[in-house]
């Protein structure tokens, strides 16, 4: 029977700690002070003391004119935000997405690394292999699937090589020669592939969680072999539980086919929670967020965005949607950006009767993640049913009506449940996670200084 997490991991995504609701609305409506430093880090310390174990920092290097125009916000760089932020938290993971298509693996190793090690051991990579931005790093067009995730592999195996490649006895403090490190304990790589060539070791030691989390979000046939054989932590859209079972055992039977066991693999759907005293009243809050019209047709471009031959000219938002009007899933499978969301896009505009409008609201209000509607009690009922379903390790918190009400009401909720443990006596990523340890050096510097 696969092991469980030390308790329903919980973790939050940046754009929510940025402002309360983490979808569409007009940016007249949105505080003078959502996206400062401030705000993100006054969220941050919330959900860290409400014991979340993480935050996740979605990203793609490109402009999306869309999002930023109905938002009002902009993201910032990963990096920069997540190491102010590990100078102000103590337990809360930091997850980065990096994209392997636009980066080098030595410096990208490196910089993921030092993050590692000044957080004391809450790092993690989220290892996308990039589908936007390709003409802002010199590309004409976005480089095929294929050809992309053959490139990611190699890339992760050099990273992976560098953070292991400072082994356990590297400090070895000798007051003769004044040295500090064993050089034979720091072992160069000497990485030569089809894409990398990489010969020297990383600059930076191991953290008190031996290496930074590998995070995965791959759902296409690609993604999955890729998950399989390096994901820790997998981050899926998956808007129902059946679903949500079904790409859990995949993902843990593709680890296993990489010799690798059941446990090392944690699953976490995104989240959008809509939650109030009342079923009523949360439904109340969901609507609230697709009342203004021209917002929701801009959930068309987000659909554009994962597949071009989304296309509603001369629709209204109550049409229904033909068969005719919409791609097929082979068409999608053609497409070189990512498939597996707009599949999901696909799936809601052909069930019975939708519309237009229903499609968008969907697009909206969960861009195809977990979508629940609930009073307190039935929002904690439904995560409790998830977790004990093995459909989920835990959830990402990418929306909610309010992040107060979702602290205050829902987490102590799913304690009383006995399913949540906020784990204060926890602080590296990898313990929180209930992640299988990897080799930890146990020397340290403080300890060097003063033998």
């Amino acid at each position: 029977m696969t092991e469980r997490s030390p308790s329903l991991n919980l973790l939050i995504h940046t754009a929510l700690l940025a402002c309360d609701s983490a979808h569409y609305r007009h940016p007249w409506d949105r505080d003078p002070e959502d996206g400062s430093l401030s705000r993100i880090l006054a969220r941050a310390l919330a959900a860290e003391d409400s014991g979340f174990d993480g935050v996740f920092f979605g990203d793609a290097p490109a402009l999306l004119r869309d999002t930023l125009a109905s938002n009002g916000t902009f993201p910032y760089e990963p990096f920069t935000l997540l190491s102010a932020l590990a100078a102000r938290t103590s337990r809360l993971g930091l997850i980065a997405t990096i994209p392997t298509q636009y980066n080098d693996p030595y410096n990208l190793a490196r910089r993921i690394a030092s993050l590692d090690y000044i957080s004391e051991g809450r790092a993690a990579w989220n290892a996308v292999t990039g589908f936007l931005g390709e003409t802002n790093f010199g590309f004409k067009e976005i480089v095929p699937p294929s050809e992309r995730y053959r490139r990611a592999e190699e890339f992760v195996d050099v990273v992976l090589q560098l953070w292991q490649s400072w082994k356990p006895g590297y400090l070895r403090p000798d007051a003769a020669t004044h040295q500090y490190y064993d050089a034979e304990k720091i072992q160069d790589i000497h990485f030569h592939g089809q894409y990398f060539d990489v010969e020297q070791a990383s600059t930076i030691p191991p953290s008190a969680q031996g290496r930074p989390v590998i995070v995965q979000a791959g759902a296409s046939e690609n993604g999955l072999e890729l998950a399989g054989r390096f994901g820790e932590l997998i981050y899926v859209a998956t808007p129902t539980l059946e679903e949500a079972r079904g790409y859990t055992a995949t993902y843990r039977a593709k680890a296993a086919s990489y010799g690798r066991s059941a446990d090392s693999v944690k699953v976490v759907p995104g989240l959008f929670a809509y939650v109030g005293a009342t079923f009523e009243e949360a439904l109340e809050h969901r609507a609230s967020t697709v009342t203004d019209e021209d917002l929701l047709v801009q959930g068309i471009a987000s659909a554009k965005r994962e597949y071009s031959g989304f296309s509603f000219d001369g629709l209204s938002l109550d049409d229904e949607l033909k068969p005719e009007q919409l791609p097929t899933e082979r068409e999608i499978d053609q497409s070189a950006r990512r498939r597996s969301r707009a599949r999901l896009f696909l799936g809601f505009a052909t069930r019975p009767g939708a519309t237009l409008r229903s499609l968008l609201t969907e697009i909206v209000t969960g861009t195809g993640h977990t979508n629940i509607v609930g009073s307190y009690d039935q929002v904690a009922d439904e995560l409790e049913r998830w977790y004990r379903a093995g459909a989920a390790d835990g959830f990402v918190l990418m929306g909610t009506n309010s992040l107060d009400a979702f602290l205050a009401e829902v987490v102590p909720r799913l304690e009383r449940k006995g399913i949540y443990d906020r784990r204060p006596g926890l602080t590296t990523f990898r313990s929180r996670l209930g992640l299988p340890e990897v080799p930890v050096v146990t020397e340290s510097l403080a300890a060097v200084a003063g033998a």
